[in-house]
């Protein structure tokens, strides 16, 4: 709530919007998480099958870097799960991105 006085009037303005509970966030929360776990799952079985018929990682890697960026942003990897039948929100998203990028970190590095 804040208000604004002008000479004239007293203008005030009130967030009429309800607040979010604890137990809402935890739950939308929670909701993300099983997208991103879901849409993980079905992206692993995925590039398994693509790599089964013989589609080689850097297709499938520009398959969700269609701007040829070098990396796959979250609008990229929204996109091209929706285009493969799995839509995922970009809360998920993010999350998926995130565990991605961690087990990245995680994997050894060859050569070097």
């Amino acid at each position: 709530l804040w208000l604004v006085r002008a000479p004239i009037c007293t203008v005030c303005f009130v967030n009429r919007a309800p607040a979010r509970t604890d137990a809402e966030a935890d739950a939308a929360e929670q909701k993300a998480r099983d997208g991103a776990d879901a849409a993980g799952a079905e992206l692993k079985r995925l590039l398994a099958l693509a790599n089964k018929r013989g589609v080689d990682a850097a297709a499938s890697f520009r398959h969700f870097d269609a701007r040829g960026l070098g990396r796959v942003d979250k609008a990229g990897l929204v996109r091209g799960l929706a285009a493969l039948g799995t839509p995922i929100s970009p809360e998920a998203a993010e999350l998926l991105q995130r565990d991605l990028a961690g087990n990245a970190a995680r994997r050894p590095r060859l050569g070097g």
